[in-house]
């Protein structure tokens, strides 16, 4: 499933004229589930070819060991990424990678834990208010990808508070921990 997103997505890419906007959402953490880590190194491997707005590190119930933040695991894989930063660089050179640096600025975490049986929180949270400043700022003929390979509750909270945003949105869902 995981590859097919990637083939939907780098179909977009390849007849795109612009590089596309895309915020990627994935619960990441106490690594509980490896598999997570490694679609992030995939996303990693097409960074050049997007133009990555957001990080999300959502928190996960499934690995009830995780406690506190997700976005460390971002982070540790953005220090690897850092490290093969300059053999990235090689396969492309007129079309570079973002840096690490870049990446952590617009990686931030999410809400933690189980959420409410509505899916979506009452409260808007940094995640969701990213979300809904990230389309707020896109232009008339924009669109933003929004990958997510954890639950849709960022989303949903975004979408609860701001409705008018669910047409500038493009969702790639690989599956997530609440989606019952």
């Amino acid at each position: 499933m995981v590859s097919l997103v990637q083939f939907v997505i780098l179909g977009f890419i390849l007849v795109s004229s612009s590089k596309i906007k895309v915020i990627y959402n994935n619960d990441n953490g106490a690594g509980c589930d490896p598999d997570n880590a490694q679609c992030f190194v995939h996303f990693l491997y097409y960074a050049n070819m997007m133009d990555i707005v957001s990080i999300i590190a959502s928190g996960s119930t499934n690995c009830v060991q995780t406690k506190g933040s997700n976005i460390d695991e971002i982070n540790q894989i953005l220090d690897l990424y850092e490290k093969d930063y300059p053999s990235l660089n090689k396969f492309d050179p007129n079309n570079p990678y973002p840096t690490a640096d870049a990446l952590r600025k617009i990686s931030i975490q999410g809400v933690n834990g189980s959420n409410p049986s509505p899916g979506y929180r009452t409260y808007n949270t940094v995640a969701s208010k990213t979300i809904i400043d990230i389309v707020d700022s896109l232009n008339d003929d924009e669109y933003v990808h929004y990958v997510a390979g954890a639950g849709l509750s960022e989303l949903a909270t975004a979408l609860y508070f701001k409705p008018s945003i669910q047409n500038k949105i493009r969702l790639y869902y690989i599956g997530g921990w609440n989606t019952g």
